[in-house]
């Protein structure tokens, strides 16, 4: 044995042996001992096998106790759903943890939020946050035909009567709100100074008035139209033409207003606009943040009423396809909701929010669960009859146990690499399901096993009718194993069977090759919400005009040239990107402030003129970008923090815009000694398009892998980890192209349903493979296959027309969200049915050599 190794390796290797104190001898044979042992999943299978012995004992002798103990289990776990609370907070939901539009949005926060220093208190960066807050709705005025201008003298007068309207509104029913007058003037002041100009003959032709986009110069002083008006059309000299949108932003002030309250304030501001609107020819749209909240909770209300549809359509089906045990397979379906009740109450408990993605959970957990129903079912009907109750549970416990386990770990575990994700929606998702499948688990060992007992105790006191059922649920099967399977034999068949597995691979890799990656807050809406004009019309000029905030809180010294010179620099750098229209797309305090302090000889430090500068006419709209105070004791103005704006025409690609963003990012690092933070209120949309690509394969990938370490502990053939491995990257592959042909694009919604995607190969896979390898090593590839055939073919279509039928409803839900799950189940069972029912076996008959696990009976699931 030495002589196998190298002198050199053998010196070393006994050196660090005789270090620990092991003999080399008695390690060499530890070793030998070791590596001759059968796999550990074979020493898995053997005590899982035990494992379901002893309990197929212990609940055959104690059926009603395991009964009434799950439902007890049920209803105190139900009792959380007193303590359930929802959370659909869009911009944090679907916000990665991690993105850095979360930490943007705080320091913009905090600058709004920023309080002067005093004599009793020192100046934080995190400071005590007002105890009023803010809430706003928009309101986006357009044309019925899209792409039409809307400038004109009606628009503008609607836009002043309108105004005037909501400034004196009025209501006993909202008198939690006081409106926020200086805020909303800020808002609107540049829309509603753009009319009165452009519309005034004397100064529309003054040449102290430009009317540029994105900003209005009059007499010296800017202002930024950007937030106001959208769809742009210029005349070839640059100047403004016309515009597509105008939209009017207004503000209250609340400490304890409901959203009841705000409802009833929205509605009177929309009884003041139709008329005004109509008027003038318009259409509109009113949005909030609570109102965008509150519709997303729509999805939920449209689709619980399915799962009632749901159900029925599954019980009618279990019926049906389980003559003779069809009350075994009715407790079944009930042991799924069950899982849904004890998992949503649990979560409830633990302060767990729902949203709204959460709402496919109790159809997925239906789907799922009633295919171990059946697994244990079928397994209990190939028992002998003539055996004792007792004895034909145990064996088929024994039996199916094994592929209840797998599949049911190998769900709970694919949605816990879910509860990693740095997306919360994603999150809470995989938290829910995961803890839903470990509730399915549960009952199917606890509610629907001691029901099959209780099922055969029946059975046995008919004995007489016994056999009558026994055949009639046997037919399907001998349709697969004497019709289906020789057929599957010949090589007529083979060949193109093969053939289109190729083309499959094809079409399934062009797809995943033309997939899209989009983030629209539209998609979260139902169909008919009303705000999907409004995101609709957001998006298509989001992309294409990019307002940046910069947030310079720690200010250059304007004494020191060098510093104003990296600040200019880094301002310069900004402005010479390919989407800036230079100097005149800053809007930029102190590029005015220096040229107005430059010939001033009497000051004795550059910003004693500030004060005097930002309340003169020309520059006062500078006045709320900038934080500024006198110190107490020295009388000296200082300069706190700052903000300027920056404007990008981009061609409206997500690609261009990204990369746009991440430029401004890297840019902002190289100036930390101004501490400077980009800002863009949509950037957590950006966030997404970053990180979707990536954390859709870091998922996937490691879904994979866990996915093969859970078949390779409890397989007993390392060869099924190949065949496992094989049709996960081919179904995952097929899904994900199959997605992108049918319109789905690659975005929080999808990605949850492509995680999802990999919990039904594992459970084809592991059912075919399990039977597989079970069989006699020296039976013929034909008699392996027509064997296979009958005994998983019929459980695993019963199955997947359960599945189906659980999920069919969700087809007439008008929502996106719920749309792309109803769609990714269907490609999954087809896609399913095609590799458990052809490729699959094909594969193993064909390809794989032959096995060198010990003969066991042929019985498997």
């Amino acid at each position: 044995m030495n002589a196998n190794f190298p002198i050199f390796e053998q010196t070393v290797f006994s050196n660090i042996v005789k270090a620990v104190g092991i003999s080399y001898p008695g390690l060499l044979a530890n070793l030998m001992r070791w590596f001759g042992r059968q796999p550990v999943s074979s020493t898995v299978d053997r005590l899982l096998d035990q494992l379901y012995d002893h309990y197929g004992i212990l609940v055959s002798q104690r059926p009603w106790h395991f009964l009434v103990a799950s439902l007890i289990t049920t209803a105190l776990l139900s009792i959380g759903l007193s303590c359930f609370t929802s959370y659909n907070d869009i911009r944090l939901l679907y916000t990665p943890l991690d993105s850095l539009s979360l930490s943007e949005r705080k320091v913009d926060d905090q600058f709004w939020a920023w309080k002067a220093p005093n004599n009793n208190s020192t100046l934080l960066d995190d400071e005590e946050e007002n105890p009023e807050r803010t809430v706003a709705l928009f309101i986006l005025l357009r044309a019925e035909q899209r792409q039409t201008n809307i400038f004109n003298r009606n628009l503008c007068e609607a836009i002043e009567r309108i105004n005037e309207n909501i400034q004196a509104l009025n209501d006993s029913s909202f008198t939690q709100f006081r409106y926020n007058s200086d805020g909303n003037s800020a808002y609107n002041h540049a829309g509603r100074m753009l009319c009165k100009l452009y519309f005034n003959p004397t100064l529309r032709r003054s040449p102290n008035v430009r009317f540029r986009y994105p900003y209005l110069t009059a007499f010296g002083f800017q202002l930024y139209l950007g937030l106001t008006i959208a769809g742009v059309h210029e005349y070839n000299n640059g100047t403004l033409s016309g515009f597509e949108s105008f939209s009017l932003g207004y503000s209250w002030l609340t400490k304890r207003g409901t959203f009841d309250e705000f409802s009833s304030l929205m509605r009177s501001v929309d009884f003041l606009i139709q008329p005004h609107a109509k008027q003038a020819n318009l259409t509109y749209v009113i949005y909030s943040d609570e109102l965008a909240n509150q519709e997303v909770n729509k999805n939920a209300a449209y689709t619980f009423p399915y799962l009632a549809v749901s159900a029925i359509a599954v019980l009618i089906f279990c019926t049906l396809s389980n003559w003779g045990k069809s009350v075994e397979a009715l407790l079944g379906c009930l042991s799924s909701l069950l899982a849904v009740l004890s998992s949503f109450g649990l979560l409830a408990y633990a302060n767990v929010p729902f949203n709204s993605i959460v709402v496919v959970t109790p159809f997925l957990a239906l789907a799922i669960g009633i295919d171990d129903t059946f697994i244990a079912i079928n397994a209990w009907r190939r028992t002998d009859p003539k055996l004792s109750v007792e004895e034909r549970f145990r064996l088929s416990i024994r039996e199916s146990g094994c592929a209840i386990t797998v599949t049911s770990l190998t769900d709970v575990a694919l949605f816990c690499i879910g509860t990693l994700s740095n997306t919360p929606a994603i999150r809470v998702f995989s938290q829910y399901t995961a803890t839903a499948m470990a509730f399915d688990f549960f009952y199917q060992l606890t509610f629907v096993a001691p029901a099959i007992v209780l099922g055969g105790h029946l059975e046995h006191k008919k004995r007489h009718d016994q056999n009558y059922p026994h055949q009639v649920q046997a037919l399907p099967a001998r349709l697969f194993k004497n019709y289906y399977a020789p057929l599957l034999n010949s090589r007529l068949i083979q060949t193109p069977a093969m053939l289109l597995y190729v083309l499959y691979i094809l079409i399934a890799f062009w797809g995943c090759c033309h997939i899209r990656v989009n983030m629209s807050i539209s998609m979260l809406l139902v169909d008919e919400s009303p705000l999907r004009a409004f995101f609709d019309l957001k998006d298509e000029y989001l992309r294409s005009s990019v307002a940046v905030t910069v947030h310079v809180r720690r200010p250059p010294d304007l004494n020191d040239d060098r510093q104003l010179s990296e600040f200019w620099s880094m301002v310069s750098k900004m402005e010479q990107m390919p989407q800036s229209r230079g100097s005149m797309s800053s809007f930029l305090w102190l590029r005015d402030y220096m040229m107005y302090i430059q010939n001033d000889r009497n000051l004795s430090q550059p910003l004693d003129a500030l004060d005097t500068f930002l309340n003169s006419y020309q520059y006062r709209a500078y006045a709320n970008t900038v934080r500024w105070y006198k110190d107490v004791q020295t009388g000296a103005t200082v300069l706190n923090r700052f903000l300027f704006q920056t404007y990008y025409a981009t061609k409206g690609q997500w690609e261009e815009v990204t990369a746009l963003v991440n430029s401004l990012r890297t840019l902002a690092q190289h100036y930390q000694q101004f501490n400077v933070t980009i800002f863009i209120s949509e950037s957590f949309v950006w966030d997404q398009f970053i990180s979707i690509p990536d954390n859709t394969i870091q998922t996937v990938g490691v879904g994979v892998l866990c996915m093969l370490a859970m078949s390779a502990l409890f397989i007993p053939h390392m060869h099924s980890v190949f065949w496992i491995g094989l049709t996960l990257l081919s179904m995952d592959l097929g899904v994900i192209g199959g997605l992108s042909l049918w319109g789905v694009t690659l975005d929080p919604v999808s990605m949850i349903n492509i995680i999802m995607s990999l919990d039904f190969p594992v459970e084809y896979a592991a059912h075919v493979c399990h039977c597989f390898y079970r069989m006699p090593d020296h039976w013929s590839n034909e008699r392996k296959l027509v064997e296979l055939l009958g005994n998983v073919a019929w459980p695993l279509l019963q199955g997947g027309t359960a599945a189906l039928l659980a999920t069919l409803p969700l087809g007439f839900v008008p929502s996106y969200v719920i749309r792309v799950f109803f769609r990714t189940v269907v490609l999954i069972l087809s896609i399913g049915m095609l590799h458990a029912l052809v490729w699959l076996p094909l594969f193993l008959v064909l390809l794989t050599p032959k096995s060198k696990v010990g003969q066991k009976s042929i019985s498997c699931n």
